[in-house]
């Protein structure tokens, strides 16, 4: 035995005696130990520097991050709504971009992109068509800050409205207005209010002629009586839409609106309701590109009316392809969407209902192993590497 020998014999031998009676903690703290040096080796290998070598000095660029995120590539999941598939734990996560919005998964194999959604129930109207419906929702949601709840875009005779999802007995509409922008803030004085049974036919309950009104931190709303008696005299309506009647573009931006009648004189019959607007503006939620659920390039996906079922451009996706369940407070929609083409092409993006799309690309599970025969020696070795794909091919490759 030679004396370089010695000290890895010791440190064989000195493992073995400190190491404690749970095995098992043992071996996580000398896993644990060797992540922190593979860490260390990336962190070598995507920072520039100099690299010395026996026979020669480079400088290394560096490995700059990947501007695409990975979508891993994963066992196809249960279409059941639930979330609870192996393939999910180890999906690209995708967080939630505010208070109310969905978070997402995602994971795919050669075949489909696996989207995993997961949303506060009482929001999925904001998630259902039409495209401005996620934007229309913050008039509905129960948030009164001063702060504008939708936007509509520079526009003439802009509206909002909100679908009470049937027929009711009404008395009593407060508006509250957006008060946190002086050249807007009179936009809305002459606000009108109509309501309608189906939605075509629409009459014209309030007109304000050009009174301000104000809302949270600064005057009163606006609260339009319908009924002077409210059990024998309140409207019958289904929708309700506010509107500014000007032939000039005007920006249409409230806070909240709250629809009250007789039967429950304290309950808003417009909360967390389907909501839709006119237009929308590069401030809505979404952008010019509106709501829904999720897209990818050319492809939209909401929920269908029922919040029970999901929409392809429109259009539902059979139960095999697409679930939504409901656990308490929280649902969950889980879908499998087909990638197009021939051979399928991976989307380049995936948009949540708000904020900037994600460029995304597939993951892949790769092996890779010396090839048989190869050996190395010291100094300068070539070596060949047989390396084995699961997924669909064309692979990109870069050495």
């Amino acid at each position: 035995m030679t004396g370089r020998s010695m000290p890895a014999c010791a440190a064989v031998a000195l493992l073995a005696c400190a190491a404690p009676s749970g095995a098992d903690s043992f071996r996580e703290e000398i896993e644990a130990d060797w992540r922190r040096q593979d860490e260390g080796w990336y962190a070598q290998i995507r920072e520039p520097g100099t690299v010395r070598f026996v026979e020669e000095t480079i400088e290394w660029p560096g490995v700059a991050p990947a501007e695409r995120a990975r979508v891993p590539f994963a066992a196809a999941p249960r279409i059941d709504g639930k979330l609870d598939d192996p393939c999910w734990a180890a999906a690209l996560r995708v967080p939630a971009r505010g208070d109310g919005q969905p978070a997402f998964l995602l994971a795919s194999d050669e075949r489909n992109l696996y989207i995993g959604a997961s949303f506060p129930a009482a929001r999925a109207a904001m998630f259902q068509g039409p495209s401005t419906a996620l934007d229309a929702g913050g008039a509905a949601d129960g948030v009164k800050n001063g702060r504008y709840g939708f936007h509509c875009g520079w526009e003439a005779n802009p509206w909002w409205q909100v679908d009470l999802g049937a027929i009711a007995a009404i008395d009593r509409v407060v508006v509250y207005n957006r008060l946190d922008y002086q050249p807007g803030l009179h936009n809305a004085d002459s606000i009108e209010l109509l309501t309608s049974e189906n939605g075509r036919d629409w009459q014209i309950r309030h007109r304000n002629g050009g009174k301000h009104f104000g809302g949270v931190g600064s005057g009163e709303p606006l609260t339009v009586a319908l009924a002077e008696k409210p059990a024998a005299d309140a409207v019958r309506a289904r929708f309700v839409r506010l509107r500014i009647p000007s032939a000039a573009p005007i920006f249409f931006h409230l806070d909240e609106v709250e629809v009250y009648g007789p039967e429950a004189p304290e309950r808003n019959l417009a909360l967390e309701k389907r909501a839709a607007q006119s237009s929308l503006s590069i401030w809505s939620r979404g952008g010019l590109a509106g709501g829904g659920l999720c897209s990818l390039p050319g492809r939209a996906l909401g929920l269908d009316e029922a919040g029970e079922g999901v929409l392809l451009a429109g259009a539902p996706l059979p139960a095999a392809q697409a679930r939504v369940a409901r656990e308490g407070e929280l649902s969950k929609a889980e879908i499998a969407l087909p990638l197009e083409g021939d051979p399928p092409q991976f989307p380049a993006s995936f948009s949540p209902p708000a904020g900037d799309p994600i460029a995304i690309a597939p993951g892949m599970r790769c092996r890779a192993a010396l090839a048989e025969g190869t050996t190395l020696g010291f100094g300068r070795n070539a070596c060949a590497f047989d390396v084995t794909v699961d997924g669909a091919p064309p692979v990109d490759v870069t050495v």
